[in-house]
């Protein structure tokens, strides 16, 4: 911080930090005391890249990086947190995540590009309403966020955006609503507790609005994507880790966190993450 020094990250690719859980429970117990370690909105991908505050994210994985299911393990740690948070379920294709949203909250989640839209709607409607509930309590605190007051987090979960943006591309309007009620989130959200999560194959400006790409602070590119990608995805090509990555591994960057791209593992899931997540939701219904 003080320029006199030059700093050095050194990671050895020999060592595998990436986690294995063999039951959805061993999961649910490691998000558990993660959570009592680092705070109630935190998460964690391996054992290195661990408490990490909520942020808006980019996802992008080619197929068969395991894109699919770094965010299904992600969303297991959000339904172990403390403080439950609200998810909203877009996907286009109407793949996991649209099966995965019928199943934990059919009302928050759309698989056509009507829906979508009205589901953005609903989720910026919401983050104004939390806006005007925190504006008497964020009065008398400077530099105050939502966790302050114990508030529950609002995760919009876009899968296969880049399909989305392809089917609205031509009708103009839709498109300027679109990304103007994406725009607001990622800038005013943080604050609030309003997040967008977007995880798609590649992230050219075609696929992606620049101004949106460039200001998620959590990036994470999984599989071993062109270089074309990673200049997309982290401003760069050259100087990044070099290695042939297994499924569920690449690179993460995180403004105020990293200080470069560096290796990230999502963890191996050796059992039915989709059957974990469904009846842990079933379980709990039926003995509310």
């Amino acid at each position: 911080d003080d320029n006199n020094y030059y700093c050095y990250e050194i990671a050895d690719s020999r060592i595998d930090r990436q986690l294995q859980f063999d039951s959805y429970q061993e999961l649910c117990a490691y998000a558990k005391r993660h959570t009592d370690k680092y705070g109630p909105y935190t998460l964690f991908m391996d054992g290195r890249n661990e408490g990490i505050k909520i942020r808006s994210l980019l996802l992008v994985g080619i197929t068969g990086s395991g894109k699919s299911y770094a965010l299904m393990g992600l969303i297991a740690q959000l339904q172990n947190w403390p403080i439950s948070p609200v998810i909203y379920y877009a996907d286009p294709k109407g793949s996991d995540i649209a099966v995965l949203g019928g199943s934990l909250a059919p009302e928050r989640t759309a698989d056509d590009i009507d829906g979508i839209i009205d589901l953005l709607r609903q989720f910026y409607g919401s983050m104004l309403a939390r806006k005007a509930e925190m504006r008497d309590k964020l009065s008398g605190k400077l530099g105050a966020d939502f966790t302050d007051f114990r508030l529950p987090a609002y995760i919009f979960l876009f899968d296969e955006f880049a399909a989305f943006q392809a089917s609205i591309s031509r009708d103009k309007k839709r498109r300027d609503e679109v990304e103007e009620l994406l725009r607001n989130v990622i800038l005013m959200g943080r604050q609030l507790g309003f997040y967008m999560w977007i995880a798609m194959q590649k992230s050219d400006s075609s696929d992606i609005p620049t101004a949106i790409r460039d200001n998620l602070p959590l990036k994470i590119c999984l599989g071993n994507s062109p270089s074309t990608t990673l200049m997309t995805v982290f401003g760069r090509s050259a100087d990044l880790p070099s290695r042939h990555w297994g499924k569920g591994q690449g690179l993460i960057y995180c403004d105020g966190i990293t200080a470069a791209p560096r290796p990230v593992s999502f963890p191996t899931l050796n059992f039915d993450i989709f059957g974990g997540l469904t009846s842990s939701v079933q379980g709990s219904d039926s003995t509310d």
